[in-house]
């Protein structure tokens, strides 16, 4: 009986030493580094996936299609937000998507083309002109002498505002593997867009003429794009530990967006043949058709 109350005292006391030392180590930790819970650090030094390249042979079935994320979307709104005056576009360690892919593209580090075939490509003199231009109005002033009014030009000067940009076009790739006999989607590139207005001389009318592509940028093969986008911390509504980035919303698309155009022998977009409630539909259409297809390839 001596021998088991001995033995209990001495686990006792080993257990209390133990907790004793966790204790002391606890507090005695040094605080080199020190846990930040107002903003994390770890994705700074991320690295991109490298996403496997696919033999052409092995693609039986391609399309190209093209959407639009709107950013005045609520589920969208980490895209567009935070919104800050020059200089000061980072806010609690987050930024706008616009905001940091305009300053890769005025230090050189990432490229900037006119179009969606990625063909040619701007200089960054040349989109600053673009965001900074003026153009030629003409406004009707009244002629005294001759009782009527007359055309007048006039300089108006222009500064595209980074907040202008609320919408974002995508061209992606939808291929089905062979290999795998699976459908996959690539993203290739995506546009910043802003909404073009002009005004009515007669009624004062502001009257939207549609969306204007100001650049676009390479996603899919540009590792410098995506070594930007995966250091950078996208805010997440539910949950302020669970710290994507814009790589990560990309790649697992996390986002809203509908479709505009898919490859046709026209190269039309929906817009230009649908309007309204049927423009939508015909989105739809396109968008159950690629998730139909896969099934559709293997059917027997």
């Amino acid at each position: 009986m001596k021998k088991i109350i001995v033995f209990f005292v001495f686990a006792i006391c080993i257990s209390g030493g133990g907790l004793f030392l966790k204790a002391q180590n606890t507090v005695d930790a040094p605080e080199d580094n020190p846990i930040d819970f107002l903003g994390g650090t770890h994705t700074k030094d991320r690295k991109p996936v490298i996403l496997p390249r696919v033999r052409e042979a092995d693609k039986v079935w391609t399309k190209l299609i093209w959407r639009r994320i709107d950013l005045t979307q609520k589920f969208n709104q980490f895209f567009y937000y935070p919104l800050g005056a020059e200089g000061q576009e980072e806010q609690n360690g987050l930024e706008s998507l616009i905001s940091i892919i305009w300053k890769g593209i005025k230090d050189g580090t990432i490229r900037a083309y006119t179009n969606d075939q990625f063909t040619k490509e701007w200089t960054p003199e040349e989109l600053i002109g673009r965001f900074e231009k003026s153009r030629v109005d003409t406004t009707w002033i009244m002629d005294e002498d001759l009782g009527y009014e007359v055309p007048k030009p006039i300089s108006i000067q222009e500064k595209l505002e980074l907040s202008d940009v609320k919408k974002i076009e995508l061209k992606e790739v939808w291929y089905i593997d062979k290999q795998y006999a699976k459908q996959y989607v690539r993203i290739l590139g995506f546009a910043f867009t802003r909404d073009v207005y002009t005004v009515d001389r007669e009624t004062g009318e502001r009257m939207y003429d549609g969306p204007e592509d100001l650049f676009w940028v390479r996603y899919d093969d540009d590792l410098a794009v995506r070594q930007l986008l995966v250091t950078k911390e996208v805010y997440n509504s539910n949950n302020d530990a669970d710290r994507r980035t814009f790589d990560d919303i990309f790649l697992q698309r996390y986002f809203e967006s509908y479709i505009i155009k898919e490859s046709n022998v026209q190269n039309r977009g929906v817009a230009t043949y649908l309007t309204g409630d049927d423009a939508l539909w015909e989105s739809e259409r396109i968008k159950n058709e690629l998730m139909n297809k896969e099934i559709d390839m293997w059917e027997y």
